[in-house]
C-alpha cells in the first residue's frame, strides 16, 4: 500500500505538475478516476512479489540440484514441466493484457458517456434525453462485453 502511495504521488509530481493548463483541461476527471483505478491497481502487488521475483531463482536452482543429488534424473523432468507451466503462465498473460489494452478506450468512452449524464442531469431530465443517453451507454456496453 505504501508502494503504491508513493508511485501515485511520484507520478503526480513528475507528471501532473508539469503539463500545462491546455493539456490538464483536455482530461475530465473519469480519466484521472480510470487512470487511478485500472492502471495503478497493479502496482501495490509489486511489494508482495518483489521478495518472490529475487528468491525463487535461487530456490529453484537449490532444489534442482538437491532432487539431482536425491532422485537422479527425474528430477530435471519436474524442473522442465516447472518451467514450460511459466512459459505457458507468461504467455497467457501477454494474452489478457492485449485484451485489457483492446477494452480500455470502451471503458473510457462508458465512463465519459456517465460522467456527462451525471454532471447534466438537470438537462437531461428537463429536455427528456434520458433514453437517448440510456441507448447510448447499453451501446457501448454490447460493444464492451463483445469484446470481452
Amino acid at each position: 500500500m505504501l508502494l503504491s502511495l508513493k508511485y501515485i504521488d511520484f507520478v503526480f509530481d513528475t507528471k501532473v505538475q508539469t503539463l500545462s493548463a491546455a493539456s490538464i483541461a483536455r482530461y475530465t476527471s473519469g480519466h484521472v478516476i480510470n487512470l487511478i483505478t485500472k492502471d495503478l491497481e497493479p502496482v501495490e502487488p509489486i511489494c508482495l512479489i518483489l521478495p518472490y521475483i529475487i528468491t525463487v531463482p535461487i530456490q529453484t536452482v537449490v532444489v534442482a540440484l538437491v532432487l539431482w543429488w536425491l532422485v537422479s534424473w527425474r528430477a530435471v523432468l519436474c524442473v522442465i514441466y516447472t518451467i514450460l507451466t511459466i512459459i505457458y503462465q507468461i504467455a497467457i498473460s501477454q494474452y489478457l493484457q492485449k485484451l485489457r489494452f483492446k477494452i480500455m478506450p470502451l471503458n473510457d468512452v462508458r465512463v465519459r458517456l456517465l460522467a456527462d449524464m451525471i454532471s447534466g442531469i438537470r438537462v437531461l431530465k428537463a429536455s427528456a434525453w434520458e433514453w437517448f443517453f440510456k441507448e447510448q451507454i447499453e451501446e457501448t456496453r454490447r460493444y464492451y462485453y463483445q469484446v470481452n
